[in-house]
């Protein structure tokens, strides 16, 4: 048995790594950076505005901006609430005139998304300068985002330094696909109807004017809106998330909060793969972080046909996800690997599964093994280890874009070591 377990063995020694990482992490910036004009305008657009009611206003630091309380709040109070007349939605471009309805044309035709039609109003209310009702809101829009459609060459060659396998490729595939859309605007909107847009835009503002859009839009009911000022709000996984209540859109505390403290919200139960992509940083904590991981079954012989039907038959899954805490979702995935471990001897064991017992345990004894081996596969596509990710995270010169690439795949690799801390404690309790 001491032999068997010393496959677990090495990985023990990554505890120390965890520790340090974890640390590390809640040291590091995890908010997008971009410049920012003065918020005094938004400010006061805000406090004109009596439909508005807050409890919050504007900070920032050399690294981001947030909004924090005006005043102590207690768990379940409104901090903030935001009248649907003064949300931007797809209407509202669609009736701006002749574009609009030519943009609304290429919408019914799938030729664009409510993202890109809020990107176009977004460069038309622009175009205006301080006529425009959302110049307030216009001035203080970030200009430049670290999310994939404003990835530099420098930054995908990290990423692959990184992880071996073209794991980005999905990202890249999406700036073509969002070129091929600016192509049909430019081509059928912004070149046509030039008294809306008469200074040309490019590619680079296009992707501006999208990310604005996609890193800080709200779902509002059924459809997408530009929600100005409560756009500033920060994510929290564990908190709530902002409603729809008759005629505002409100956010209500989902905690105590001290004044002076950063107000969060959840943007929703998303995956550090879902935040990076979508709004450009990774959280220190998230435990709606996870891994997707999929079993292949062999099926050449008959009695590993069989197993492979057993195993559709009891409607386990060939795809489970790895979380934050090395668990599984869904909760039948160690199950599924002792059925696949199963042999012919151990057949009249099988119903052991259901109750929640071990098969036994050399059928226990290979299904961690084929669990370790899994993992390992996975830990062997990283190019770094922990500690030379904390090293790099050191380097003053590294991108935010780059440090939350670091910090993603590092967590992953943390995620993963925590499954092995998992498996080895799995064991232990067997063999006591």
């Amino acid at each position: 048995i001491n032999a068997e377990y010393g496959p677990f063995l090495p990985f023990m020694t990554y505890t120390t790594s965890l520790l340090l990482l974890t640390f590390f992490l809640f040291s590091v910036v995890e908010f997008s950076s971009s410049q920012q004009e003065d918020e005094s305008i938004l400010l006061s657009w805000v406090s004109k505005n009596p439909g508005i009611g807050t409890k919050l206003t504007i900070a920032k630091n050399a690294q981001y901006r947030t909004l924090i309380t005006t005043q102590p709040l207690k768990k379940g109070d409104v901090a903030l609430e935001i009248p649907i007349s003064v949300i931007y939605q797809v209407p509202h471009v669609f009736e701006s005139g002749p574009f609009g309805a030519a943009l609304k044309n290429l919408f019914q035709e799938q030729l664009c998304t409510e993202v890109t039609v809020l990107a176009v109003g977004l460069l038309h209310e622009k175009s205006k300068g301080t006529s425009s009702p959302l110049y307030a809101y216009l001035s203080t829009l970030p200009k430049t985002f670290s999310v994939p459609l404003f990835y530099t060459a420098e930054d995908y060659k990290l990423a692959s330094q990184l992880y071996q396998e073209p794991l980005f490729q999905e990202l890249q595939d999406r700036t073509e696909l969002m070129y091929r859309q600016f192509q049909v605007l430019d081509q059928k909107i912004f070149r046509v109807y030039k008294e809306a847009f008469p200074n040309e835009i490019d590619f680079d503002l296009f992707k501006w004017a999208v990310c604005s859009v996609s890193t800080r839009a709200w779902r509002v009911g059924t459809s997408v809106g530009i929600v100005p000022f409560a756009d500033m709000v920060n994510h929290d996984p564990s908190a709530s998330q902002p409603t729809l209540l008759e005629d505002k859109f409100v956010f209500q505390s989902s905690r105590d909060y001290k004044e002076g403290e950063e107000f969060a919200v959840s943007y929703g139960v998303l995956s550090d793969w879902e935040t990076l992509t979508r709004y450009g940083f990774v959280s220190a904590i998230n435990q709606n972080n996870h891994l997707e991981v999929k079993f292949n079954s062999p099926n050449s012989t008959i009695w590993e046909q069989m197993i492979q039907n057993l195993i559709q038959l009891l409607g386990y899954q060939d795809a489970y996800r790895l979380m934050a805490d090395g668990s599984w979702e869904p909760d039948t995935c160690f199950n599924r690997i002792r059925l696949a471990n199963l042999l012919p001897s151990e057949y009249s064991e099988i119903n052991k599964l259901t109750s929640g017992e071990i098969i036994g345990l050399e059928n226990e004894l290979k299904s961690l093994k084929s669990l370790v081996k899994i993992i390992k596969g996975f830990l062997g596509k990283y190019s770094s280890t922990v500690q030379e990710d904390q090293e790099r995270l050191k380097n003053p010169y590294l991108s935010t874009t780059q440090k939350n690439l670091v910090l993603y795949f590092a967590k992953q690799k943390l995620m993963l070591n925590n499954a092995l801390v998992k498996i080895q404690q799995s064991w232990l309790s067997i063999l006591s």
